[in-house]
């Protein structure tokens, strides 16, 4: 256990300052995320230096295309949410988490050639102490950092993590649908959400986007408008994943997962929005990247593996455009 960031004392209690949740807490009281507690008047992490036994992955393993693609990562993991249901990975076995030095990590990433380490479920954000003691040690020694997160968080976070990190892939749910979030994630302010998403762009991270998509009425028009929002607010370079729901139980049959031909049809629309790189991480043949101005396949990909890599120069071999990624 660990004193906690962002934080500060307030009335009776302790306001925490991490998530955009604003938990209030007095004594022995955990919050929103089930990780952080108030102890003797100070805010504490319960599960510092605790994760699970890291993992060598190839990066697009982690639904990651633009950020030195064809290396191996490092996948760091850990518990902590501050989401009501699990959308985005499983919940974490808690008896499973161990000590692990960031020294360890570094070693390990060194011994295997590892470029970058992933900082992954359940929400690194949420164990922020552990995943910046970490960061901090692997940007001195020449690596790079990426987060995996929902971006519900303050731009505080965002501004104090940008001082050793490169990348972070967002991952939304429902395009952001408003009542969605709302009613299924507790999130009752999606504006607040976006500018945080925004925030990260202007702290010079690498971003690339993971819609979870699904069935519901209006999921067509609700992915146009998000598509649309990313072109305008972030760019038409993002790389943008669409991933269908794949666990139908944690929202009780209310959303359905999409069928190919649905998923191709929002391929096309976000494509007609702007966007230069699209992906359906869940059909194989949507997963290479392809010059957006003369649609060469400068990436190629099988089973979220690259198989060819057909980049000169951060640029297209056909017609020298510049594609957008972190080499």
């Amino acid at each position: 256990m660990k004193e906690a960031m962002f934080w500060h004392p307030e009335r009776n209690g302790i306001r925490c300052d991490l998530c955009l949740r604003k938990c209030f807490l007095t004594e022995g009281k955990k919050g929103y995320c089930g990780i952080r507690v108030v102890k003797s008047k100070k805010l504490y992490n319960i599960h510092f230096s605790k994760i699970l036994k890291p993992e060598i992955i190839n990066i697009e393993k982690s639904h990651i295309f633009h950020f030195l693609p064809d290396t191996k990562t490092v996948l760091i993991q850990s518990k902590g949410n501050n989401l009501p249901k699990p959308v985005f990975s499983e919940p974490i076995d808690e008896k499973k988490l161990v000590e692990y030095e960031p020294e360890k990590i570094i070693e390990l990433a060194k011994k295997n050639g590892v470029k970058s380490i992933v900082y992954s479920f359940e929400e690194p954000m949420m164990y922020v102490e552990t995943v910046y003691r970490i960061a901090k040690l692997a940007y001195r020694e020449g690596l790079k950092n990426v987060l995996i997160t929902n971006a519900f968080v303050e731009t505080d976070v965002i501004k104090n993590l940008s001082k050793y990190f490169n990348g972070v892939l967002i991952n939304v749910f429902a395009s952001l649908n408003e009542k969605i979030y709302s009613d299924d994630l507790e999130i009752l302010d999606v504006e607040k959400l976006k500018k945080s998403i925004v925030y990260f762009r202007k702290q010079r991270f690498f971003i690339e986007i993971a819609n979870h998509v699904a069935f519901y009425e209006g999921y067509k028009e609700d992915h146009k408008a998000f598509a649309e929002w990313i072109v305008e607010n972030l760019g038409a370079s993002i790389p943008y994943h669409l991933i269908n729901l794949r666990d139908m139980d944690i929202f009780e049959g209310k959303y359905y997962p999409l069928v190919p031909t649905d998923l191709i049809s929002l391929y096309d629309d976000a494509h007609f929005a702007g966007l230069r790189y699209v992906y359906v991480d869940d059909l194989e043949e949507y997963q290479s990247t392809h010059c957006y101005n003369c649609k060469t396949p400068v990436i190629e990909r099988e089973g979220l593996k690259v198989t060819k890599m057909n980049v000169i120069g951060g640029r297209c071999p056909n017609c020298r455009s510049k594609i957008e990624l972190v080499e």
